[in-house]
């Protein structure tokens, strides 16, 4: 809440959510939108936004107007009727004084295709009345009553401006150096978009700042890959050896369920090495959960998804039997699977939602959050501490073990039961017609 005569200020990097959020304050966003705003109290009216000021991202002005006649045809329509024609006028050549616009005030606005005032001028203009991702001065900085700090959409201060840099010293994140407190605290918000960045605390230890959803999007990441990476790599064993498969299928060399193991255990060693190199690496390099128990969990769940993933191409191939429609029909599968994860998109149509009990992904996805956190872990928030079972991305996935258990027997049945689609598949190739 932002007490009358406050003046909040929002920070955030592009992207933030800073636009968004003004625009829905502005009463100009539209779609449905949940919660309410308020404004002393009172819920926002067509006659509130008549008392609201709002400059847009971007210019919108009348290019052909001069600065004067912009600001006094603003003020004619937006003041109150209790103001004269005269006062009015008074009060728009006063801002343009206030601005420092007085030697272009005869000068029109101009575009884009129009030449007018100059960028100098343009920028002064903006600089006081727009929302701007520029970091403000240390000074103007301290003017501020209250201030939002924004990271893809997600508050990581809200509260007086004067107690930002003391919050993030408390919990551990402070300069190395005297610094500007905007600049420091647009670094924070910055972490989600780019690499990570060493701060050094108050104990004098270096340590790398990681968000909770910079730790959840590498875990989706790890699942995403490793059910395409196998996955892929499978379409090709069956339709490859076509050829080959029905000639000696037809002259009765082997047994299919020979030919069948044979492949299950031959590319077995590679399936399971690659993922468990490529997670012992990754998993202390990227500071998640130094733990034996929660590391074995993550490659088990790791090896079960490269299994499952390599079950379903197998199935994909057999079926199909054609490179060119086998990665078509895989690549539109992945594809709705990834999409019904739980990572990019949190509220999947309900006609479409049922995918997500047949998504690799998503069971593995939902695994991978239960060997990294539990139902007591905390994150710092705006609040102090918050639980993370609560964070919008894990709520909708949930950590509960019942929803463990499930995961991982779905994976099982997976496994199991791509194989035997692969298998009853297979078994039409090679089989010598029988003469009417």
């Amino acid at each position: 809440m932002v007490q009358p005569g406050e003046i909040l200020a929002m920070l955030g990097p592009s992207g933030s959510g800073k636009t968004t959020l003004l625009t829905a304050l502005g009463g100009r966003l539209g779609g449905q939108l949940f919660g309410s705003i308020t404004y002393n109290g009172k819920p926002f009216s067509n006659a509130m936004k008549r008392k609201t000021g709002f400059v847009t991202q971007d210019d919108v002005l009348y290019p052909h107007l001069t600065v004067t006649e912009t600001l006094v045809f603003t003020a004619l329509l937006r003041l109150p009727c209790s103001f004269t024609k005269e006062e009015k006028i008074a009060h728009a050549k006063s801002v343009i004084a206030q601005l420092g616009l007085t030697k272009c005030k005869d000068s029109i606005i101009g575009g884009p295709t129009l030449r007018g005032v100059s960028g100098g001028e343009r920028k002064r203009w903006r600089e006081n009345y727009c929302d701007d991702n520029t970091p403000t001065s240390s000074r103007i900085y301290h003017m501020f009553h209250r201030l939002l700090l924004l990271s893809e959409g997600i508050p990581l201060y809200f509260g007086k401006g004067s107690e930002a840099m003391e919050y993030f010293s408390n919990i551990g994140y402070a300069p190395a150096m005297a610094m500007n407190p905007s600049d420091f605290l647009l670094d924070l918000a910055n972490v989600p978009h780019g690499c990570p960045i060493i701060y050094r605390t108050t104990f004098g230890i270096s340590l790398i700042f990681h968000s909770l959803q910079e730790s959840i999007g590498l875990l989706f990441f790890i699942s995403s890959f490793w059910t395409g990476f196998p996955f892929f790599q499978a379409i090709f064993t069956f339709p490859r050896e076509l050829v080959m498969l029905k000639k000696e299928r037809s002259s009765g060399m082997y047994r299919l369920s020979s030919y069948f193991m044979s492949r299950m255990v031959g590319d077995l060693p590679m399936e399971l090495v690659l993922p468990t190199i490529f997670l012992i690496i990754t998993y202390w390099m990227t500071g998640l959960k130094a733990n034996v128990v929660n590391f074995l969990y993550t490659l088990f769940t790791l090896l079960l998804n490269v299994l499952v993933s390599q079950g379903l191409g197998l199935a994909i191939g057999a079926i199909v039997m054609d490179l060119k429609s086998a990665i078509t029909l895989g690549s539109l599968i992945m594809l709705c699977f990834q999409l019904a994860g739980g990572f990019f998109v949190q509220h999947v149509p309900k006609f479409i939602a049922w995918v997500k009990y047949i998504s690799i992904t998503y069971y593995t996805y939902q695994l991978f959050m239960g060997s990294q956190y539990d139902t007591s872990d905390t994150y710092p928030c705006s609040n102090g501490q918050c639980y993370v079972a609560e964070f919008p991305m894990i709520k909708q996935i949930g950590l509960h073990l019942q929803g463990q258990v499930k995961a991982a027997l779905a994976l099982f049945l997976m496994l199991i039961g791509y194989r035997l689609m692969a298998y009853v598949a297979l078994m039409r190739i090679g089989v010598t017609k029988k003469l009417g």
